[in-house]
């Protein structure tokens, strides 16, 4: 959600940001969402394998 509520840039009003998420969740597909659900396993995996420390993130593997 963040990718889709920043591709025009930063939203600063703490107004229109609650807006912008509610729009992007109302928008997203089904099909998207159930592929991120998916994946969260492999997500959990990757927080253990960095003993979960705050370095991991999404689609980059231990030790780069």
């Amino acid at each position: 959600m963040k990718r889709e509520t920043t591709k025009k840039g930063l939203i600063t009003s703490q107004k229109e940001l609650p807006k912008a998420w509610i729009k992007c969740w109302e928008d997203m597909l089904q099909e998207k969402i159930q592929a991120r659900i998916e994946r969260i396993p492999i997500h959990i995996q990757g927080v253990i394998a960095w003993n979960g420390d705050n370095l991991y993130m999404e689609g980059r593997k231990k030790g780069q």
